[in-house]
């Protein structure tokens, strides 16, 4: 019998995501079990392909306003905006390698 309040007590860095693949951000998300949430950035376009669509944006971010590090619980709940087929504009975030396709078969690269 295992009784808790439903949330975990480890906290930790909110990972990066944005610029991955859905497939990829679920993979990095499942290991700190964290509750997934897909919204499409545009409700009027349509996710063709779930697993290969991009994560265009998230929250909690992984940094906050004053650059710092955004913290999450275990099995706290994440928002990621996807889109099919995003433009290198609709992505939010900063850290996306300029010399990368994010359409093509190039993998998206982070730069820290």
């Amino acid at each position: 019998l295992v009784i808790g309040d439903g949330l975990g007590n480890t906290e930790f860095d909110v990972p990066p995501v944005t610029g991955l693949s859905v497939d990829e951000a679920m993979t990095i998300l499942n290991q700190y079990n964290l509750q997934v949430v897909l919204v499409p950035s545009d409700p009027l376009s349509s996710i063709t392909d779930t697993a290969s669509a991009i994560v265009v944006d998230q929250e909690p971010e992984d940094k906050n306003a004053m650059g710092g590090t955004n913290r999450i619980k275990e099995s706290d709940i994440i928002n990621l905006k996807i889109a099919q087929n995003p433009s290198r504009d609709e992505i939010h975030d900063n850290n996306i390698s300029t010399s990368q396709n994010v359409n093509g078969s190039d993998k998206t690269s982070k730069t820290k």
